[in-house]
């Protein structure tokens, strides 16, 4: 039936959720300092999003791995190998970050996410081959399980709502 709608997915992948792509379907999110980050096994034609809103859990309670940078990008990367994907042919993706209220970018919860997905990314030999990170600008992007592709729809100014 209805393979032409597939193209309007309004699917989103808010905070603190991931998706596996493995049915050329489409997700979108919207980020402010929160950062998403997409993987993309060119081999396999499999892809990864996860959307995580601060850097590591700095409390002891338990809570989404994620939530967090530090443990959510090993989590989604987990369940990819899971799903066949080859840690040697995975590239990544990234937007957001924003400083959403402080002019400098310098020590703001988006900027450590930031330098957080770097990290664990150079520990874990996947390259960075898109970012578009920083700025005081909210973004809504589309992924594509289809051929890896990742757009920005849209970059909206100041945003009100909570992110």
């Amino acid at each position: 039936g209805g393979k032409g709608m597939k193209t309007m997915s309004k699917e989103y992948v808010n905070v603190s959720q991931y998706r596996i792509l493995k049915n050329e379907e489409e997700v979108d999110a919207v980020v402010g300092s929160s950062i998403v980050l997409c993987l993309w096994d060119e081999k396999r034609k499999l892809g990864g999003i996860i959307h995580f809103l601060l850097p590591e859990n700095t409390h002891n309670r338990e809570s989404k791995p994620c939530k967090f940078g530090k443990t959510g990008i090993p989590y989604l990367i987990d369940k990819m190998k899971d799903l066949g994907a080859d840690k040697r042919y995975i590239e990544a993706k990234i937007v957001g970050g924003a400083s959403m209220f402080n002019p400098k970018w310098e020590g703001t919860v988006g900027h450590r996410n930031y330098l957080i997905t770097k990290k664990v990314l150079e520990k874990m030999n996947i390259p960075m081959v898109f970012e578009s990170i920083g700025g005081n600008a909210g973004k809504h992007l589309r992924f594509s399980g289809k051929d890896g592709e990742l757009k920005i729809i849209r970059v909206k100014g100041r945003k009100h709502e909570k992110n």
